[in-house]
């Protein structure tokens, strides 16, 4: 008799296998091994783009369509607003503000939407709502508190070539509380699950030395899929990417998110003909 265990370690390596199959292009050359979704538009070997990174997670970290946070990201770094001298200047952070609520940005954002549907890992569909603002108040704080977060991460044997080790508990906890903004009298996570992302995105292009467990990105479609597959859940972030992390490895949260995409667009079709 097949154990649970058993049975996990089966779906697992199935849906790995899809992934590979259907996802050449996000594998690292020769390995069974995710090159990281940020490879092509951020060098994290440069500080600059280190704190990009940061930026497009607190985007991401938000619940709602990827595709508005990319295209807000890329805009807004092709504008050049997305430096730690600017946003750490209070009127810089206005005028960004400002820039994101002008009907002429919210074009260019749909537009971009448009274009980022039509790249290899995407696919057209509906997208509900816009950019939010409040992202902005979080590059602030990520901007005025580089120093402190530069040093968690060891960023100058970074510089220099070194790959430091990065203690993943200390370093997540650390932006959790770094990141609980007030907005009108309502605190806020404006980092919370994408964190993981930070760490998994570092990690891929060999610059910190971190446990996989804390390189996992257990969202809420990612969870949702893993308990339909029968895999533990909790309410534990940390716990979810460790699952993540025992069973897919090095392809880190990316199967079960790709298969969560896969089902949405194909019903019980997709899991049928991968299961």
């Amino acid at each position: 008799m097949v154990t649970r265990h058993e049975r996990l370690l089966i779906i697992s390596n199935r849906i790995s296998d899809w992934f590979c199959k259907n996802y050449p292009d996000a594998l690292k050359p020769g390995l069974i091994e995710y090159r990281g979704w940020i490879e092509d538009i951020l060098n994290l070997r440069r500080e600059e783009d280190i704190f990009k990174l940061f930026t497009l997670a607190i985007n991401w970290n938000t619940n709602i369509s990827w595709e508005i946070g990319l295209a807000t990201f890329e805009i807004l770094n092709e504008m050049g607003f997305l430096t730690i001298e600017q946003l750490r200047n209070m009127d810089c952070v206005e005028k960004t503000r400002q820039k994101m609520n002008s009907w002429n940005f919210k074009y260019l954002v749909k537009h971009r939407i448009r274009q980022i549907q039509q790249r290899p890992y995407a696919s057209p569909r509906k997208v509900q709502s816009g950019p939010r603002r409040t992202w902005v108040d979080a590059y602030h704080v990520a901007a005025t508190n580089w120093n402190l977060i530069r040093k968690w991460l060891n960023v100058d044997e970074i510089l220099r070539g070194g790959m430091p080790h990065v203690d993943g508990r200390k370093f997540i906890d650390g932006l959790k509380d770094l990141f609980l903004i007030n907005f009108d009298g309502k605190a806020r996570r404006m980092l919370n699950v994408k964190t993981f992302l930070i760490c998994r995105e570092l990690r891929c292009q060999n610059v910190i030395n971190i446990d996989t467990k804390y390189c996992c990105v257990p969202d809420s479609r990612v969870r949702e899929q893993l308990k339909i597959l029968g895999f533990p859940t909790s309410y534990s972030y940390y716990k979810d990417s460790e699952t993540l992390a025992y069973y897919f490895k090095q392809l880190y949260d990316l199967p079960v998110f790709f298969f969560y995409e896969e089902c949405e667009k194909k019903g019980r079709k997709a899991a049928k003909i991968v299961l």
